[in-house]
């Protein structure tokens, strides 16, 4: 477990906590309220706190590597997020609340088991990298056209004809 005493970190803007043994993260974490960078990819958690969704200072959040499924629909109110990477997990689908991340500059989803590019993707707008590479896809959706600033597309090892 984390110690008690980081939550009272008031000025830590970075935490980088890869590659540790984590299963969870405490509720408590909403108590690092200049936080705008969290690593925590290479550990064992299977699902994030509702709570973080306070963490609207948040801009980049790496949960690569770990065993997570899903995201709480209240990180809808993380709209400051501008990089969310979420690779090799067990998602089936991009987490509804993502969507909502308006501000989302970077999205990598990469080594899941992701069948096709939703259409909410274009709500998107601002994104500037996509990594889809080494999930399902079957196909490039037409609406990908709509993403006007995107400058990296990865779409490979799927299953593209």
């Amino acid at each position: 477990p984390l110690p008690k005493g980081m939550w009272d970190l008031n000025s830590l803007r970075t935490l980088n906590l890869d590659h540790n043994q984590l299963d969870e993260i405490p509720d408590d974490f909403c108590l690092l309220t200049a936080l705008t960078k969290l690593r925590l990819d290479s550990n064992n958690i299977d699902e994030m706190p509702e709570s973080m969704h306070v963490r609207t200072n948040l801009k980049t959040l790496a949960l690569d590597r770990n065993n997570l499924q899903d995201l709480p629909l209240k990180w809808r109110s993380m709209i400051r997020l501008t990089t969310l990477t979420l690779s090799r997990n067990d998602f089936e689908l991009v987490p509804e609340c993502v969507w909502s991340m308006a501000y989302l500059r970077i999205l990598h989803v990469h080594f899941n088991s992701i069948p096709s590019i939703a259409p909410e993707i274009v709500q998107l707008a601002k994104l500037t990298e996509l990594n889809y590479s080494a999930n399902f896809l079957v196909e490039i959706p037409g609406y990908i056209k709509h993403l006007k600033h995107l400058t990296k597309f990865d779409i490979s090892k799927n299953e593209i004809p």
